[in-house]
């Protein structure tokens, strides 16, 4: 099993599994990416709800394939009031980040990552952080995502 971990702005993370089963091209895709960490800068917005999307460094070269809010991509793809806490979505140059009931009326995109139990109420906390950051401290957050070691 797989794992990645999510580095929140005060160091705090959480772990969630890669859900090869339900998406394995995209699954494996965001592997393969985070063979080195990544930070990225998150994007939060008022009419989706408890979400926000993490845009990391361009790739060197463009995905074959990449999902957009018109034309999202994978096996199963979910429409926003569909999302659970927890809930981790890759298009293959952002990911997409649930921890909490979302709104909006379109398709959003395919799961393939889901956090751990044990890091829920850590992850929610520090998701309503990122937040915070835009809304309260008119700062953009940085949140780190790499590969999940033997202890996490």
């Amino acid at each position: 099993m797989k794992k990645i971990k999510m580095i929140f702005p005060s160091g705090e993370y959480a772990v969630a599994t890669l859900l090869f089963d339900d998406e394995p091209e995209l699954a494996q895709d965001l592997w393969d990416r985070l063979e080195t960490p990544q930070k990225g800068l998150c994007r939060v917005t008022l009419s989706t709800g408890d979400s926000y999307g993490i845009l990391f460094r361009p790739l060197s070269e463009v995905p074959k394939a990449a999902g957009t809010l018109r034309a999202p991509i994978g096996n199963k793809r979910l429409f926003y009031t569909e999302l659970t806490e927890g809930n981790l979505l890759w298009s293959r140059s952002r990911l997409y980040v649930c921890y909490g009931p979302c709104t909006e009326p379109g398709l959003v995109g395919s799961k393939v990552a889901q956090i751990d139990p044990e890091y829920m109420k850590l992850f929610k906390r520090e998701c309503e952080e990122v937040r915070n950051h835009t809304f309260y401290y008119h700062e953009q957050a940085l949140v780190g995502l790499e590969r999940a070691g033997e202890g996490d």
